[in-house]
């Protein structure tokens, strides 16, 4: 499991579809397709209830994107801190 992974999973959540989570992240819509395929397969579960071009968490999504979202701010959180320790 990749962080890149991750951080697209995150963003395809918070948005709902993987079109938002493209814009915002200036990846193609394939690749961000593809890293969360990668993701679940490495998983071994769907993350995803797909219906059209809304996504909705799975059970296994929803307590994914909790760990998720407190990795992503610890790693916020520990780099912001280096700025402050050069000080």
């Amino acid at each position: 499991m990749e962080w890149g992974d991750l951080r697209v999973f995150l963003q395809v959540a918070r948005g709902g579809q993987m079109a938002s989570a493209s814009r915002s992240l200036g990846l193609d819509h394939s690749t961000i397709s593809r890293r969360i395929s990668r993701l679940e397969e490495d998983m071994g579960v769907e993350l995803f209830d797909r219906a059209g071009r809304r996504l909705s968490l799975t059970k296994e999504g929803a307590k994914l994107l909790c760990e998720a979202e407190r990795l992503a701010s610890i790693i916020i959180r520990d780099v912001l801190s280096l700025g402050e320790k050069g000080q």
